[in-house]
């Protein structure tokens, strides 16, 4: 019998290859990537077609290390800035990976406050 860790550590990493193989980013529409730790957030702009990251921020960047907002406000504050970043960038549309996360909580926050930029 397996404990129930090691199950759900597998289911994971099960869904984040379920996930990662249909979503492809391009230099025209990169892949939204976003992690989460029991602490942070961090999101990454990333082509695949070049093997490049385009852009990366998290709440451990300068902007938002000393920020003392909730952690529901803080994911969508670092979603805005990440979205004004890439119009910077010029890149106007992205394709979402939520990887081995449900879409909803953290990584939907991020996600949101991204299109809201």
């Amino acid at each position: 019998m397996e404990s129930q860790l090691k199950v759900r550590n597998k289911q994971r990493a099960r869904r984040l290859m379920r996930v990662r193989k249909r979503v492809r980013g391009s230099t025209t529409k990169p892949r939204f990537s976003v992690f989460r730790s029991n602490k942070h957030v961090a999101a990454q702009l990333i082509d695949d077609e070049q093997h490049t990251t385009l852009l990366g921020f998290s709440t451990l960047s300068k902007d938002l290390k000393g920020d003392k907002r909730t952690r529901k406000e803080l994911p969508r504050e670092l979603g805005k800035r990440f979205g004004e970043e890439a119009k910077k960038k010029n890149i106007p549309r992205v394709v979402c990976d939520r990887g081995k996360y449900q879409y909803h909580r953290t990584a939907q926050e991020v996600t949101e406050g991204e299109r809201e930029a």
